[in-house]
Order: structure tokens, then sequence, then C-alpha cells
């Protein structure tokens, strides 16, 4: 399935009615995932997108993750969430419960 924001691309452009430089958003899905890797088989490595962004030349100061450019209503709007104080709650509970029952 493609995605609707970046068409599976894992990046897409943020443009600006004001006139402001665009910027571009690292996607939350699974193509922006990759492009967000900082790992080459465990090890630290250059993230993807900064390859990306230095192979079109864009400076890598406008490239940023599109839950700190978009508001949590636009991410909604693209199908995505952001966590609630509740389900991060909900989440160390479920990590607590999975570590007391390895013990």
């Amino acid at each position: 399935m493609t995605c609707p924001s970046c068409a599976d691309h894992g990046v897409f452009k943020v443009c600006y009615h004001e006139g402001d430089p665009t910027d571009y958003a690292l996607c939350l899905c699974r193509a922006g995932e990759q492009m967000r890797c900082a790992k080459n088989n465990g090890k630290p490595c250059t993230p993807h997108w900064q390859i990306w962004a230095h192979v079109h030349g864009i400076d890598p100061e406008r490239v940023m993750p599109m839950e700190d450019l978009l508001t949590p209503d636009e991410l909604a709007a693209r199908g995505f969430t952001t966590p609630t104080t509740d389900d991060l709650s909900r989440e160390a509970a479920l990590l607590a419960a999975g570590r007391a029952a390895k013990r």
C-alpha cells in the first residue's frame, strides 16, 4: 500500500504560503523509518536522510521529522497519531509486565 503522505519515498515537501523556505518532513511510514535509520548491522552510521539531502542538494537543516513540523491535527488528517500520556503509561505497564514475566 502506498503512503498517502510521501508516496513511499520516506520524505515529502512542506511548503508554506508565507514564502518561507521549503522544509522536508521525514514520514512516519515504513519508508520514512528507513530514511531515519542511523544504524548498519547494529553499528552507528550516517542516517539515510542525510545522504538523500546531500544527493539532492538540500540543506540538512531543512529536513525534520514530520511530527516536529506538523500539528497533531495535521498528523491525524494524514492517518498518524501521536502517543498520548495514557498510551505511554499503557506501554510502560506492558513492558513492566513483560519484564516481570521473564523473571
